[in-house]
């Protein structure tokens, strides 16, 4: 059984372009491909494993390789359910899926769970766009085989192997690729080197550099200070087959990002801030992920398609400062202080597909998985009361927490109309807080959908999910605390997800619309870990969009309503949950030469306003201001030379200012905007070569 694909596309984006500067408009871009064009759709609605019902879009290389992607942020701006938030540096970028921050989300690196949170006002997904395969984007009601506790959604990451660079019959390549980014005065430097020993294994490393000074904001806002960014990348993989049945593939992925930052990276300037206030210090970022990934697919029987995984990930962050730092009576402090943050976890996950006939084609997916989290401070100036009176007595703690869970997940094509998506999880949670305080809880998450496919070129889905969630690790730099609680009777986040849709593929037409009502029961909060509240979001997505021959064109808008105890949800007072941000759209164009090799491109993103925010009990937190976002690119691969490929890119073509809606922004005290606006207009240009 092979599952079919539907596309998010739309052929209004090219009327809709210049109409919409300003108000709105944005897409969810796609590179479609003709039949004999050498391009692939970036942006899909494509049921998954085993004609499974459920959707995710899905953000493909092209893409990725067209604008030049380097942050969270270039990547995602082509999705309309998904915001990236925190301004125009990796250091400090969340992701957000319909108003949910990636905290609420199972996120996956080569099939690595990023799980743990050490500090939210920095990020928690270091990426690096050099080599992605591929960006998946699963929202709302989630299956079985999605892992613990996905209360918002699934967002996977999967980088290139050796095997995906190497021609057939090639043994041994390299790949260097030189980019510059106007916007920060800075480069990015990558090269690898790939080769098969035998068909058993094919070898990568791979090595980048980014290295680009402060960003300038949109209009005459000018620099935004501390927003260099110097990062560096290991990358290192191996992959092979023994035989027709046994394959595998196995990476190690190091990240580091390092630069003077506010400890608070996503806020600017000096706030005023009654705990802690935002001076300049060192702080150097890492992660480390490694993965294993096994599969054998039997030939000689359909009830065996095993699967194992294995994987660790590791991040640590530091901070130093040296400096007097006065505020005024009652918070006077001497900046002199030095500590880690750290997080990370290991796992494993077994699975089965059993495919076969009885009343229609199954294709029945179960197994069990287990996770280890674990979060730690280390404050190397514990008692000195260099952080000021409140945390004098932060002390070196951990907190760790483990998963156990086994699945069942059956897609059950009963006739070529209807086909039938069920599947239940249970787990087990296993929480001790750095008090001792232990938290045990258990529950199931059962999930169920329906396709109905009235002709063949359109399909009208419902799906529910329950997903259960215990209570977790919190944050690594206030696990300490000794103002945050941990209440042992607490109840597990419960969430609730139901989706109604249609998606239709009429020869060069697609179009999809998509109506959901999410609801999330006792929020745990991140400070205190004890139940805060209940969240509510109902939204729509839609899109429409046409390929003909070279061309593709296409338009997508989501709005969703987040809010948590009747009020609109916004971060700056629920820390780790989400933001409400306004109606979004996408729009995208884009055209193939093949005769030339040259492919052209645009991209717009625009957001409507946001009104009627609820007001803190000082200050007045402002609207949302709306805007509108233009990219465009063009890609050179001379057809008598396709190893080289040159890209000119110019992102935010006009030059506008402005703040993603997600962003952690507004500081009641000083009744003002105080997170990062993102990067003005930038001119990239980048040259690779493939050997």
């Amino acid at each position: 059984m092979k599952a079919k694909a539907y596309h998010k596309t739309s052929w209004l984006a090219a009327l809709a372009a210049g109409l919409a500067v300003g108000a709105v408009a944005e897409e969810t871009n796609e590179t479609a491909v003709a039949e004999n064009a050498v391009a692939e759709e970036t942006v899909q609605v494509i049921p998954q494993e085993m004609d499974e019902v459920r959707t995710v879009s899905v953000i493909g290389e092209d893409y990725i390789e067209h604008i030049q992607a380097s942050t969270l942020g270039d990547i995602f701006r082509v999705d309309p359910e998904v915001t990236v938030g925190g301004g125009g540096i990796p250091a400090a970028q969340k992701i957000y899926v319909r108003g949910l921050e990636d905290t609420m989300l199972n996120v996956e690196i080569n099939g690595a769970p990023q799980s743990t949170q050490i500090y939210h006002h920095q990020s928690r997904i270091l990426v690096d766009p050099e080599l992605l395969k591929s960006v998946e984007v699963q929202s709302g009601a989630g299956a079985a085989t999605y892992g613990p506790g996905a209360l918002g959604g699934f967002v996977q990451f999967e980088y290139k192997n050796a095997s995906d660079m190497l021609d057939p019959g090639q043994a041994l390549g390299a790949f260097v690729k030189g980019g510059y980014y106007s916007n920060g005065d800075g480069y990015k430097a990558d090269t690898a080197i790939f080769g098969s020993v035998n068909e058993a294994l094919n070898l990568m490393a791979l090595y980048t550099r980014y290295d680009i000074g402060s960003y300038e904001a949109g209009g005459d806002y000018g620099e935004v200070e501390n927003t260099d960014v110097t990062s560096d990348r290991i990358y290192l993989s191996a992959d092979g087959r023994f035989g027709d049945e046994h394959s595998y593939t196995a990476s190690y992925d190091w990240y580091q990002d390092a630069g003077p930052r506010r400890i608070r990276a996503n806020f600017q300037g000096d706030i005023t801030h009654p705990v802690l206030p935002n001076p300049v210090v060192d702080q150097e970022a890492t992660r480390q992920t490694a993965a294993f990934n096994y599969a054998f697919d039997s030939i000689s029987t359909d009830m065996v398609n095993l699967e194992f995984k294995l994987y660790a990930t590791d991040i640590e962050s530091s901070q130093k400062s040296s400096e007097t730092y006065v505020t005024g009576p009652p918070f006077f402090y001497d900046m002199d202080f030095d500590y880690d943050l750290g997080g990370g976890n290991y796992g494993t996950d077994l699975r089965n597909t059993s495919e076969f006939e009885l009343a229609g084609e199954h294709g029945l997916t179960y197994g069990a998985d287990y996770r280890h989290d674990e979060v730690t401070f280390d404050n190397r100036t514990a008692g000195s009361n260099s952080l000021g009176p409140m945390f004098a007595d932060w002390a070196d703690a951990e907190a760790k927490g483990q998963i156990y869970g086994v699945y069942v997940q059956d897609n059950w094509r009963l006739n070529p109309k209807f086909l039938l998506s069920y599947g239940l999880r249970w787990d087990q949670y296993e929480y001790e807080d750095p008090q001792g305080i232990e938290v045990d809880m258990n529950g199931f998450s059962p999930n169920v959908g329906i396709t109905f496919t009235p002709v063949q070129q359109l399909d009208i889905y419902a799906n529910a999910a329950r997903a259960f969630r215990g209570m977790l690790a919190p944050e690594a730099l206030f696990l300490s605390h000794p103002s945050h609680v941990t209440d042992p009777d607490a109840d597990p986040e419960t969430a609730y997800n139901y989706e109604l849709g249609m998606n239709l593929n009429s020869g060069g037409f697609r179009a999809n619309v998509e109506g959901y009502y999410q609801e999330i029961y006792d929020y745990i909060g991140t400070l205190d870990r004890t139940n805060i509240g209940d969240v509510k979001i109902p939204g729509y997505s839609a899109s429409v969009g046409y390929h003909w021959d070279m061309l593709v064109a296409s338009i997508g808008v989501n709005e969703s309503f987040p809010e948590m105890n009747g009020e609109m949800l916004v971060n700056e007072d629920n820390i780790g949950l989400g933001a409400a941000s306004g109606r979004t759209w996408i729009t995208s164009l884009e055209y193939w030469f093949p005769t030339t090799g040259v492919v052209v491109g645009w991209n717009g993103r625009f957001v409507e306003r946001l009104e009627d925010l609820p007001q803190p009990t000082t200050g007045v937190r402002p609207d949302k201001a709306g805007f509108g976002v233009h990219d465009i690119y063009v890609s050179w691969t001379p057809p008598s030379h396709d190893a080289l490929t040159l890209t000119f890119t110019v992102n935010n073509v006009f030059d506008q200012f402005y703040y993603e809606h997600t962003t952690y922004g507004y500081n009641s005290s000083l009744d003002a905007t105080v997170g990062l606006p993102e990067a003005g207009r930038d001119f990239r240009l980048a040259a690779s070569y493939t050997f």
